[in-house]
């Protein structure tokens, strides 16, 4: 589609970026982690620019979207996973705090206290939630979030892939449902 010189392809970045604005809308991303979400769409539609082959019948902006979306499905998946999860509120103790630093320090002890408050509060409506729904949903439910990809819960529970993602979306569902409900 593109001749593969970099002018070209900024050019097709930059005219098929809405797509990526279109799919990063259709996420909650935190706001500290939008321009990489970003930078990932913009991956996902490089990848697309370069394996489109215009005689297959599919349309780009179908084929381009579909890359964008895994590509940013796959970050936000990566940044949810605990390995990331330990340094996000981590600093030195050994280090010199100026008045400045002490300062963000103390900011960052409120955020601190505010994320222990609400994962409290999620994980009390998440196990009112599990209270309710059946040892299969249970279980896949219980290792997406620690990182298992759609086709190991496939493969691990022996069902199809597309009941794997009906499981997920009516327990996010039913926790969506009872974290409003409070």
């Amino acid at each position: 589609m593109y001749c593969g010189d970099e002018k070209s392809i900024n050019q097709a970045i930059i005219q098929y970026e809405y797509i990526i604005k279109i799919i990063l809308s259709k996420y909650n991303i935190l706001s500290k982690d939008y321009d990489d979400a970003l930078q990932e769409g913009r991956l996902g539609l490089l990848k697309a620019i370069n394996a489109f082959k215009q005689n297959k019948g599919a349309n780009f902006t179908s084929f381009a979207s579909l890359c964008i979306d895994r590509q940013i499905l796959s970050f936000l998946r990566n940044q949810g996973r605990k390995k990331n999860k330990i340094h996000q509120y981590s600093y030195s103790i050994d280090s010199y705090h100026t008045e400045v630093e002490i300062s963000k320090l103390s900011n960052r002890q409120n955020n601190i206290e505010n994320y222990i408050f609400s994962k409290m509060h999620y994980e009390n409506v998440y196990q009112r939630v599990f209270k309710q729904i059946n040892h299969l949903e249970k279980h896949v439910y219980s290792h997406y979030l620690t990182g298992y990809s759609v086709k190991e819960l496939s493969d691990e529970y022996k069902i199809p892939k597309k009941q794997v993602y009906v499981i997920i979306a009516k327990v996010k569902k039913k926790i969506e449902q009872k974290l409003n409900q409070l």
